[in-house]
Parts: C-alpha cells; structure tokens; sequence
C-alpha cells in the first residue's frame, strides 16, 4: 500500500522545511526495527557471523558451557588465526566486518534466511584455500553460535545515534496530541532477532529506550510465519497495539524491513546504513522499497509532516550529551 506521505530524502546537512503534503491518516502508534535502528548490533553481529563460520567462540565466562559446544576451543576474541588466509588480512573482515555486498543482502532478515547465505560465501572462501580441511557449520549450527558469540559482547553494545532522544521527542510529542488523549504513543519493536537475543541485547538499554517499548514481536514468535519483507511482524505489532497498520509509522534501516512494512500498510521512514551511497538510498529504499522518508541518521526526522510537534535537527545539540 502506498502512503499518501510525499516520498523524500533527507540531507544531514538540509535545512529545508517539510512537504506540505499531510498523511492521509493520523498516527497512532509507532513500530521500530531493534538491530541497526534503535541498537547499533551491526559490527558486532559481523564478528559473531565470522567466528561462528570459521570456528572462533567469544569467550563469556557467563555463559552456559553447553552453549558453546557447538564451537571449537575458546580463542582470544582478536585472535583471527582461524580465518581463512584468503580474508584473513584482507580488509573488512581483517576488521572484523563482512564485505559490504554480503552484508548488504542479509541485512533485516532472520536467521534461517541470512545463514544460507553467509555459509555459501564462506564455502567460496575455503574454495580459495585448498590446504584446509575445515568443516563448515549447518544452518542451525552457525545461527546458535552466531547468537552465543554475540550475547558473549552485549556489554558493548551501544543504542544508535538519536534512538533514545527519538523516543522521548515522541512521548512529549503525543503527551499533547489531542488525537491521543495526552496518553503517551503506544510503541513497538518489530524484530528479526530472537526473543532470547532481545533479552540480552537490551541490558544496558531499559533507560530512555525498551522501559517506553509496550510490545515487542520477535522472528521466532509463532505468529510470524514469514519473515522480512513479508508483512507479517509488522502486522502483529499493530495487532497487538490495537491500531490499524494504517495508523502506523515505521522505522527500518534495511530494505527488507521497509518493503514488510510498507507491505502492512504502514507509513516507513528508512535509515539506511551509512555505506549505502545517495543513489542506493533512492533507487532501493525509496523507488524499490517505497519508504515514505529516507533519512540519513535519526537526527533528521522532521515529525512535523506527520502532525509531531518537532524536528529533531532543532533538538540534536540539547540533546545529544543527554542521552549518550
């Protein structure tokens, strides 16, 4: 379904003020993406993938020992012997991140979906090491170990940029919305992660962020039945907020996130990550997805579009030592 929001593009460095067009329907609710929009999990979730393909364990003295099984002996967490030599010293993964032209074809999936991918890469690098006789992992192999890995570096991780100021803007926004009684915007988070992910990546993030969140949909929640871009999280999000998806406004930063959410019928503003270039950002996130806004950081959303009484480039320097 297509919104009747004036698609556009934000420049960090724009001052221009918002479309005149109004959304056809008032928002109600708001449903986030957890990974890569309101957590930066991104650059650790690639060094968990690279350690649970090739046979690394984040060592977690606080983790099960049984969990870690799957894994061969514990290594320092910098250690990048067991790389393929192929990639070993080859920038991103000598950095520990995955080439962008992987990352970019799994991000905002679920585990089930990306592992395939990731694995048939992995295989193409060993093709370029003959002299090893390593054993690559199974599907449900490297997505359990890729998940202990990165519980194991959950102390590190950070909330993404504005993420926390977004959401108290939005609460004080509708605290005197008329349309909502001065009640505060119901909020969800629409995740491909696992609910035993979410748990541990939130640890560090209850204040200012998750204690505002009333529902969170998981990918292994049972009433997901397809996974991104399929509409189905975001339609069990709106479900279990009681408001039509029509009445819902989105935030993603991958493709697959934005195409499910436009596909429930909900306004999308896409944050996509920043190695994409300007003619990516509107060739895929507004032309092929359809995301209603393409913004650049979170600090650019403008609310006032979508009747929210503020911008958050006017907030960013009173803000951004507050909630860091």
């Amino acid at each position: 379904m297509t919104s009747a929001a004036a698609t556009t593009t934000a420049d960090s460095s724009s001052s221009e003020e918002p479309s005149s067009s109004i959304i056809s329907n008032s928002i109600k609710a708001i449903l986030f993406d957890m990974d890569g929009t309101l957590l930066d999990t991104e650059s650790l979730a690639d060094k968990a993938i690279l350690m649970a393909l090739f046979g690394g364990t984040h060592n977690n003295n606080s983790a099960s020992s049984s969990s870690s099984s799957s894994n061969s002996s514990a290594k320092n967490n910098d250690d990048r012997s067991f790389l393929p030599e192929s990639i070993r010293f080859k920038p991103p993964t000598s950095e520990w991140r995955l080439p962008w032209e992987l990352k970019k074809q799994i991000l905002g999936l679920r585990g089930k979906e990306w592992a395939p991918i990731c694995l048939k890469w992995a295989a193409e690098q060993h093709c370029c090491d003959p002299d090893s006789s390593f054993q690559l992992p199974t599907v449900q192999e490297l997505i359990d170990s890729w998940e202990y890995n990165l519980n194991g570096m959950c102390t590190q991780i950070e909330a993404c940029s504005g993420s926390k100021a977004l959401i108290c803007a939005l609460i004080s926004s509708s605290s005197s919305s008329l349309l909502l009684k001065n009640k505060k915007i119901p909020m969800a988070i629409a995740t491909s992660s696992r609910m035993s992910g979410v748990d541990k990546k939130r640890i560090r993030h209850e204040r200012h962020l998750f204690e505002h969140i009333d529902v969170i949909v998981t990918g292994d929640d049972e009433a997901v039945k397809n996974g991104k871009p399929a509409p189905d999280i975001y339609l069990e999000a709106a479900r279990r907020l009681n408001v039509h998806p029509t009445e819902c406004l989105v935030f993603e930063d991958a493709l697959s996130g934005v195409k499910s959410g436009k596909a429930a019928g909900c306004y999308v503003v896409a944050v996509p990550d920043s190695r994409f270039t300007d003619e990516e950002r509107i060739s895929l996130f507004q032309n092929e997805g359809g995301a209603d806004v393409v913004l650049k950081s979170l600090w650019d959303f403008d609310g006032r579009p979508f009747s929210m009484d503020f911008n958050m480039k006017d907030m960013y320097n009173e803000t951004t030592n507050k909630y860091q």
